[in-house]
């Protein structure tokens, strides 16, 4: 070890650097190293000889090192109040504040903007993250089926939450995920439309509400079912949905800029207790890395931001157009939208790995419990399905006995296979319909 001395001796400036650093931290310092309240920020002048090239070096760390230790400061006043068992109050934690320092939002930076050398960073009003308001709640058991039935890639590191860790505060070089991303399609390693639509939206993998990974994922398979394989633009699907702020803050859902962008449909009314089941991602094989073949690919975020959301719809070229008006076509032929995100469906279009023995037997077993639980007193009926005249001209029905679901009375609502289902014009004067023997749509997860 080279001692303070020599130090002196070779290196003069560093030597006066870290010489002023000690006398500060000794004068204005508490014991988490945080200045004291009655401290003032000193100037980056006073720990340099005239002359020196640390000056610059300086110059460019001096405000990231005042942010860490704002950051620092409201996490640790955060995990405090949780220890106590207060409830977390709105100056807690800095809007925009996650799991690790030096992310930018593109909206305005609530937790500092750029501080000159010897004036602090303003802080902006605090917004707290309805994430840190859940407990975590998946057991260990089930997480390790969870991970055979999603088949995890090997090298990867999954771990559960440790004890005061949120979704939205946890270790650095972590990724966050929510349980209920992959029954909504999601699978590693993550595919590189993803990632880049969501660094373009600025948004880690956390804050995205469950259907919108089905959303996505629907619209990836759609495209490169039409579109001689190939994939969905980020242009042409902000074109079809925009990102909308959740009433929980923190969270996201994408919805549709009018109904005919409307391409996935039925999707779930509810997922059971998601917000409470979560992990953390490191290691190898969950991401899509730069290579000569996907090229850059930009890495998942893992700190949690605030995105910007857009005002205006985005006008496509005729090209890509086309290619939209083409899977609005094709998607009226869908009968099926769970099909979408099947495994095997996955496998098919390169978004998922191909299904395991154990993958499929767990398939096998749903088809058939989803039969057994068909009542028998559905058998035979007849249900219709209106539809707007002007829009839908032409008529389809689905015989007795065919085992392809079809649309019940309400859209979202799947017929049984022994249902025949035969679509009329909707009457001027809606008559109200009975609805006894229908299902809720919704997801356990």
């Amino acid at each position: 070890m080279v001692g303070y001395s020599e130090v002196e001796r070779t290196s003069p400036s560093v030597a006066f650097l870290f010489a002023h650093l000690r006398a500060l931290l000794e004068s204005s310092t508490n014991l988490l190293g945080a200045l004291s309240p009655n401290s003032s920020y000193p100037l980056i002048e006073g720990f340099f000889l005239s002359g020196s090239g640390l000056g610059l070096v300086l110059g460019d760390l001096y405000p990231l090192l005042l942010k860490s230790q704002i950051w620092f400061k409201s996490v640790r006043e955060v995990l405090r109040r949780e220890i106590m068992g207060f409830e977390v109050g709105s100056g807690d934690l800095e809007r925009g504040t996650s799991s690790n320092v030096g992310g930018e939002g593109t909206e305005v930076d609530t937790a500092t903007s750029a501080p000159s050398s010897s004036h602090p960073p303003a802080l902006s009003i605090a917004r707290p993250f309805h994430a840190l308001k859940e407990k975590f709640s998946l057991k260990i058991e089930v997480f390790s089926k969870f991970k055979d039935r999603f088949q995890f890639p090997e090298g990867t590191r999954a771990r559960l939450p440790r004890k005061h860790e949120k979704a939205c505060v946890f270790a650095h070089g972590e990724v966050f995920f929510y349980e209920a991303a992959f029954p909504c399609g999601l699978r590693f390693p993550v595919h590189p439309f993803i990632m880049e639509l969501l660094h373009y939206l600025n948004l880690a993998p956390g804050q995205l509400m469950p259907n919108l990974w089905r959303i996505v994922i629907s619209c990836m398979v759609i495209w490169t079912t039409i579109v001689d394989g190939d994939m969905l633009t980020i242009n042409e699907f902000t074109h079809l949905y925009r990102l909308k702020e959740s009433k929980e803050f923190g969270y996201y859902e994408f919805i549709p800029w009018d109904r005919k962008s409307r391409l996935a449909a039925d999707l779930p009314l509810f997922f059971r207790y998601w917000k409470s089941r979560y992990f953390f991602m490191s290691g190898d094989g969950w991401e899509t890395l730069s290579d000569d073949f996907w090229g850059v690919v930009p890495r998942l975020l893992h700190r949690w931001e605030t995105p910007l959301l857009a005002k205006e719809r985005l006008e496509l070229e005729s090209k890509f157009n086309e290619r939209v008006q083409a899977t609005v076509e094709y998607v009226r032929t869908i009968d099926d939208f769970d099909e979408l995100i099947d495994p095997r469906t996955l496998a098919r279009h390169c978004l998922g790995p191909e299904p395991s023995f154990y993958v499929l037997s767990i398939l096998d077993w749903e088809e058939k419990k989803r039969e057994e639980e068909e009542p028998l007193s559905n058998i035979g009926q007849r249900k219709l399905r209106f539809t707007d005249k002007e829009k839908e001209k032409e008529k389809e029905a689905v015989e007795r006995g065919l085992s392809t679901p079809a649309l019940g009375l309400e859209e979202g609502q799947a017929a049984s296979p022994g249902v025949s289902v035969e679509e009329v014009a909707r009457p001027l004067k809606m008559q109200r319909v009975g609805s006894k023997g229908k299902e809720k749509i919704g997801s356990s997860v």
